[in-house]
């Protein structure tokens, strides 16, 4: 088996187990084959924060990226990589720290330029220079060189083993900026400048409501391209993306609830399911810089027995999954001995309180976003905190990520509640390194223990190191998990969907209109 064979599989195995964001109608479905005859519209629910790759967000946001720039390793939704601007790569050495890419000679930017080694440098180093949510996964990147007019070499300072991931479109740091785009960093919010197989038209497009993409004419692999038009539309509703969906208004739409399955099924649509997504309290404020009281364990711990999950998932519906672990059921790093951890029990919460000094309770900065998941689940824990003496001060941000990191980078916020991919295996940066969920740079001794057995394990023992990661995480109460619930795509007339991804990854550029 080959280098790129190898890490290929085993980055493949780990970002599957890696994660969360007005209706003017346009386009309808029908033809078929690779035409171009049609349009193709998808609906996510909030506005891209920007264009830039650099400073967009997460979750479906990055659709308009996905279409415009083309990645150096492409990420498939059933979790493998490919080829992307990339026709291989490699790790050099077994430290997981020196990451060679060999590019395809017949790429080229929209603009016509040829796709460079120099340019990927430069694209890089602009990341690098340029803050972003996920930019703790390359905090670390120590140098990225020229090796030849065909290779690239990025260097880390500690050992990454998932840059395949990290060099994909997963994270926006595998797509490439033309030279173009790169010296206009302003009009990077505003326009495309990738090698991806379509462009924004930016006459069409009105931002925040819709993004109108045609085919790139230098796309290296135009087989791929089986639309004349993608509209990208911002519809937050999810019934009214769903009546959309069935009168063929749209094709596709990332704006769903469990509880409109059965109701997009009997209309003959399509349904992909991706693996749970967990609810969960990030108690960022560990060293009780916000709140003192956080820094003890023993009151992170109170808040999680204090938690009734069963009665929350109860009440939230049968979509829901009572959560004791950071880890939802089937990923990687689940451990079914925290099955039981934290079991509710309000009394010993109290106790809790009690022995680390605050047996009155305290005063707790929390936040929310204005997803239904997220701020429905806030508002009862704000309840159940309340029963044993812990006063939960609750401010509930627009469902646009930058305002809420904002405050907390401000240091604002101790706690927010967040749905993701719990995927401890591609987030090592994110929950150990400074990021916008760990504000403060925060981690402790026996997750980073966890976390260099995981850096440098073998494929083999993949699965026993996420979980010494996920219990070291549990026993120190990083996290208050709450409950899990599926993640879900709805298609109508639209052929080879592929799979939801764990970490939301899509094959679009292999769907087509239905034959």
């Amino acid at each position: 088996m080959s280098a790129q064979s190898r890490i290929s599989r085993r980055a493949g195995l780990i970002a599957a187990a890696v994660t969360s964001f007005a209706l003017v109608l346009t386009g309808c479905a029908g033809g078929g084959g690779n035409g171009q005859s049609d349009t193709l519209t998808i609906a996510i629910n909030g506005e891209p924060q920007s264009l830039d790759p650099a400073t967009n967000g997460g979750d479906f946001q990055q659709i308009v990226q996905w279409l415009s720039y083309e990645p150096l390793i492409r990420q498939e939704s059933d979790g493998s990589f490919s080829a992307g601007l990339a026709e291989s790569w490699e790790y050099v050495g077994d430290d997981n720290t020196v990451f060679e890419m060999t590019l395809r000679a017949d790429a080229a930017f929209a603009d016509g330029e040829p796709v460079t080694a120099e340019a990927v440098v430069d694209t890089i180093e602009y990341y690098v220079a340029t803050p972003g949510t996920l930019h703790s996964t390359i905090d670390a990147l120590e140098s990225v060189e020229a090796v030849d007019d065909d290779t690239v070499r990025i260097t880390y300072s500690e050992p990454n083993p998932i840059l395949p991931y990290v060099f994909s479109q997963m994270t926006n740091y595998g797509n490439v900026i033309s030279p173009a785009g790169l010296a206009d960093p302003d009009g990077l919010g505003t326009a495309t400048f990738g090698a991806g197989a379509y462009v924004l038209d930016t006459a069409a497009t009105v931002s925040g409501d819709r993004y109108v993409f045609t085919p790139n004419e230098n796309y290296w692999n135009p087989e791929t391209q089986n639309y004349k038009k993608v509209v990208v539309r911002v519809i937050p509703d999810a019934q009214t993306a769903l009546s959309a969906l069935k009168t063929g208004q749209i094709n596709v739409s990332t704006v769903t609830s469990q509880a409109q399955v059965s109701e997009a099924e009997s209309s003959d649509i399509d349904v992909l399911t991706g693996k749970p997504l967990s609810i969960v309290v990030w108690l960022m404020d560990r060293d009780g810089r916000v709140d003192p009281a956080m820094a003890d364990p023993r009151v992170r711990q109170a808040l999680n027995y204090a938690v009734d999950r069963e009665a929350i998932a109860s009440a939230l519906g049968e979509a829901y999954t009572p959560l004791n672990q950071y880890v939802a059921t089937g990923g990687l790093g689940y451990s079914a001995d925290l099955e039981d951890a934290y079991a509710y029990d309000p009394e010993k919460a109290k106790e809790l309180l009690a022995d680390a000094g605050v047996p009155d309770g305290f005063s707790l900065a929390f936040a929310t976003n204005t997803d239904n998941r997220d701020a429905e689940v806030s508002q009862i824990l704000v309840e159940q905190w309340a029963a044993v003496g812990v006063q939960a001060e609750l401010t509930t941000y627009n469902n646009q990520p930058g305002e809420m990191f904002g405050a907390i980078a401000d240091g604002k916020v101790a706690a927010i509640t967040f749905a993701l991919n719990a995927d401890v295996t591609t987030q090592q940066a994110l929950l150990t390194a400074a990021s916008v969920f760990n504000p403060f740079g925060l981690t402790a001794p026996e997750v980073t223990a966890a976390y260099d057995t995981l850096s440098l394990t073998s494929d083999t023992d993949v699965a026993g190191a996420a979980k010494a990661v996920n219990t070291a995480l549990s026993e120190d109460a990083w996290f208050v998990p709450v409950v899990s619930i599926d993640s879900f795509l709805f298609a109508k007339g639209v052929d080879e969907l592929g799979e939801l991804a764990s970490n939301g990854a899509l094959d679009i550029l292999s769907w087509a209109p239905a034959s």
